[in-house]
């Protein structure tokens, strides 16, 4: 079992974004980040970040949320159902340690 996050597991355009806002059917609300995901018809999950400059000013500190969150969902990719997931951090997130952010966005994914 390869624990590989591929380039093809990223939500990366504008209109799969579009698509998953448009058309959410899933919502997980918490003080750190709000989770938007969807079913897929492919035989993996997708991850789309998006960690606005509002919510955590600094560069270093929105790029290490987001190298938490991708790293997580790494290396439990195998236990998802295939879905399309989105996460957008909230003003609160870029008071967390990364130890916290790790173990917050864990307790998410078990309940996907």
């Amino acid at each position: 079992m390869k624990y590989q996050f591929q380039p093809q597991q990223s939500l990366r355009k504008k209109d799969q974004f579009r698509r998953l806002f448009r058309c959410v059917e899933h919502r997980i609300v918490t003080d750190f980040f709000n989770i938007y995901f969807n079913d897929n018809r492919l035989i993996y999950s997708r991850l789309g970040v998006i960690v606005p400059k509002k919510n955590i000013r600094k560069a270093t500190a929105r790029n290490s949320f987001k190298r938490i969150i991708r790293e997580s969902f790494r290396l439990r990719q195998h236990n998802l159902k295939p879905k399309d997931i989105l996460v957008v951090a909230n003003k609160k997130a870029g008071f967390l340690t990364k130890k916290e952010l790790a173990v917050n966005w864990k307790k998410q994914l078990e309940e996907l």
